[in-house]
């Protein structure tokens, strides 16, 4: 991680991969800290990593990929956001006793 911050910082130029990647660690980051605040780990975090690394790989390829890997990668994006949604939809309608990710601004 610093590897990165410290090339991005000597070329002085950041672009959309470097920002991706730096998502990518904040994410595991915060994924690992509220893991050993809470003792439990939240599934939404690994999703939007993995939406994170398929977008920075679609980026990182470019327009050499063929329309067939173009077109699964995309569409694993959408499958990915679609859980996200119904995750999240689940856990607003149908709250656990323990979650204290439920937000009740959100039901009003």
């Amino acid at each position: 991680m610093l590897q990165e911050a410290l090339k991005v910082f000597l070329i002085g130029q950041v672009l959309l991969t470097d920002l991706l990647l730096m998502f990518l660690y904040l994410e595991v980051l915060e994924m690992t800290v509220r893991y050993l605040r809470l003792g439990r780990l939240p599934v939404r975090f690994p999703l939007y990593i993995a939406m994170a690394s398929l977008a920075r790989d679609l980026i990182l390829r470019g327009g050499t990929g063929d329309s067939a890997h173009i077109l699964m990668t995309t569409g694993g994006i959408v499958m990915l956001a679609v859980g996200v949604i119904i995750l999240r939809f689940g856990q607003n309608q149908l709250p656990s006793a323990g979650d204290d990710d439920h937000e009740t601004s959100d039901r009003d």
